[in-house]
């Protein structure tokens, strides 16, 4: 059950809908490409910005550092790009 006041947030327009990182799973591309598992971004991640030597790091940790390494608008565009092409599978 959503709590009245969660409701009434969200009618005014005052929420934020945050999804975990299983939320992509059985998205695909037009061309059928499937999204990567967060391991797996977590590589793409690593060796855009980090080097070889971060991949296999957690997520969240390889994340941090590109942004830092970075800034975040540069890091949110990666992402964007990344995901901008999947649609939500049949289920979502």
């Amino acid at each position: 059950m959503i709590p009245k006041n969660l409701i009434e947030q969200i009618k005014s327009k005052n929420t934020i809908l945050f999804l975990g990182s299983g939320a992509s799973i059985g998205a695909t591309t037009s061309k059928k490409r499937k999204s990567q598992s967060a391991q797996e971004l977590a590589d793409v991640i690593a060796k855009k910005y980090l080097g070889n030597n971060y991949i296999g790091k957690p997520l969240n940790y390889v994340s941090e550092l590109a942004i830092n390494e970075s800034s975040l608008f540069d890091f949110q565009s990666f992402i964007y790009d990344i995901y901008n092409p999947f649609n939500p599978g049949d289920f979502h």
